[in-house]
């Protein structure tokens, strides 16, 4: 386990991208029964904050890796491409909030319809791995592991 405190820089750069992106995800969230544009925000934050403590371990690391993609996508446009890339992996970042940590365990969920074509779960790569995170609290981000796609099936 590895704790990453986020420095003001990382904090505002997530909350304004929540704030702004969230929009854009509420036609997926209602299809899941969910409507609350404060839950999306939420998802959204927690998601980029663990992308941003991975970027930031990486490269605490001397490790090459991608920064944060901050840019926000509409419709057909998103994609479930790597939160990050480094020279030898591609990384999906998969965060949990520490409320939802405490109400349902520490576990992240992964979904895939049975034709779906998303190539991590069609190729299952070893070159792609998942990076499992807790968002700790309002700074930090706990980085419980790393683990090759092919090793979650």
């Amino acid at each position: 386990m590895i704790d990453i405190e986020l420095n003001p820089y990382w904090i505002e750069k997530c909350e304004v991208f929540s704030l702004a992106c969230a929009q854009t995800n509420l036609t997926r969230y209602k299809s899941r029964g969910q409507a609350s544009i404060d839950k999306i925000v939420s998802d959204i934050y927690v998601g980029k904050m663990g992308e941003c403590a991975v970027y930031l371990h990486k490269i605490n690391n001397k490790i090459d890796c991608t920064e944060p993609d901050f840019k926000i996508y509409k419709g057909r446009k998103k994609s479930y491409d790597a939160d990050l890339t480094s020279e030898t992996h591609k990384i999906h970042v998969k965060t949990q909030s520490l409320n939802s940590a405490s109400k349902y365990g520490i576990s992240w969920i992964m979904q895939a319809k049975e034709n779906d074509q998303d190539k991590l779960f069609k190729q299952r790569r070893h070159t792609d791995i998942a990076a499992l995170c807790v968002m700790k609290d309002e700074t930090t981000v706990t980085i419980l592991a790393e683990v090759s796609i092919p090793w979650l099936f």
